[in-house]
């Protein structure tokens, strides 16, 4: 009983720090009185389930009741499951052998199980292909160089160490994102399904930024461009690459209509799952998906300066469901 109640005053002490430390951000940044952003966020959350961190990346405070109720929340999209996930096949997005089974036409290349093969066969794709794209059962991905490691026996200690179980070797980055940095680049794309076809919700990139962290943008979909600044994990703005100087403003994704079709094709082989988050990598002569998994990170697409008139995903929702009811 102690411990149970011991856990339950450290879940409240958590989330009143965090609480607290959003109302401070937004007061400093928005010029605002700590009581007032209080107790609306108490009231954001009784009305429209926001919690206090969306109220913050949201820039709620600075939006009327309409656009405020147009916004996307994790409250909100798990009441869309039921029609988003029929049954339990959402947990198909946690089985990688699934999913190349189902996309192996799409495919159209070796992927292999480090569980499933031996030494010498491993050994023989480092050997040839120098490069290996490895990703783990949630989706992070790893490129390991060859010259990085004494042997090939080495590489394989390290890919397994970190629980990336699967491998291929790894093609040539287009030379437009290697403008940005030398070193991998992904891209995020969300579809849909209404029962007749696959449409696009949003589309991030990726990049190193030079240090083992991760710098996010935000891609136009209808133009394929950046559009806007990039983000780090602690949502700090970037104009250009910390480390090459490249400026962000001048990115358009290669190949980004290509992306589009293929995400669209791959969709349609899994109408009983309604949305999901694609990762795909664009090489030098062609476009590659890595895998797919629940999409939950709404907060990002929906930062303010990435929308049209402040107004958020909830009624391409609404739409979207009207037409899987009927």
């Amino acid at each position: 009983m102690k411990t149970k109640l011991k856990k339950f005053w450290d879940y409240i002490k958590k989330h009143l720090k965090g609480l607290n430390k959003a109302i401070c951000f937004i007061c400093k940044k928005h010029h605002k009185f700590y009581p007032i952003i209080l107790f609306d966020i108490i009231w954001c959350y009784m009305r429209y389930g926001t919690s206090y961190t969306e109220y913050r990346v949201f820039d709620y405070c600075l939006l009327d009741g309409k656009r405020r109720d147009s916004y996307l929340n994790v409250n909100r999209h798990r009441k869309l499951d039921k029609y988003l996930f029929h049954k339990k096949k959402h947990l198909l997005l946690n089985n990688n052998k699934e999913i190349f089974k189902s996309l192996d036409e799409l495919l159209k290349r070796d992927i292999y199980n480090i569980k499933d093969i031996s030494f010498k066969e491993f050994e023989v794709l480092a050997l040839d292909k120098k490069d290996i794209l490895c990703r783990g059962n949630k989706n992070e991905f790893k490129v390991f160089h060859l010259k990085d490691f004494r042997s090939p026996a080495f590489m394989l200690e390290k890919i397994k160490n970190e629980k990336l179980f699967w491998v291929e070797g790894a093609l040539k980055q287009h030379k437009t994102l290697n403008e940005v940095i030398d070193e991998y680049s992904f891209i995020s794309v969300v579809s849909t399904y209404d029962g007749k076809e696959a449409d696009i919700v949003a589309s991030s990139i990726k990049v190193n930024d030079g240090e083992g962290g991760k710098l996010t943008g935000y891609i136009d979909i209808k133009t394929g461009k950046v559009k806007a600044n990039f983000r780090d994990d602690s949502g700090n703005i970037f104009t250009e690459h910390p480390l090459t100087k490249y400026k962000f403003k001048d990115l358009e994704i290669p190949r980004f209509k290509e992306v589009i079709e293929l995400v669209k094709k791959a969709q349609c082989k899994f109408p009983n799952i309604r949305e999901i988050e694609w990762h795909l990598y664009i090489s030098s002569n062609k476009v590659i998906i890595l895998g797919a998994n629940i999409w939950d990170d709404y907060n990002f697409i929906q930062i303010g300066e990435y929308l049209k008139n402040r107004i958020g995903l909830m009624p391409y929702y609404e739409e979207l469901i009207r037409k899987i009811k009927y």
